[in-house]
C-alpha cells in the first residue's frame, strides 16, 4: 500500500471499528435480553 492510500485508510479505520463495535454490542444486548425474556415467560 502506498502512503496515500493508508492515511485515507487509517481516517476511515475508526468509524468502521465504531460502527462493528455498535453492530456487535447491539446484537450481544438484544440475544441477552431476549434469552432472558424467554427464560421468564417459560416460568
Amino acid at each position: 500500500m502506498d502512503p496515500r492510500k493508508q492515511s485515507s485508510t487509517r481516517k476511515q479505520s475508526p468509524s468502521q471499528l465504531t460502527t462493528a463495535y455498535l453492530l456487535i454490542y447491539n446484537s450481544v444486548l438484544t440475544i441477552g435480553w431476549t434469552l432472558i425474556l424467554f427464560e421468564t415467560i417459560k416460568r
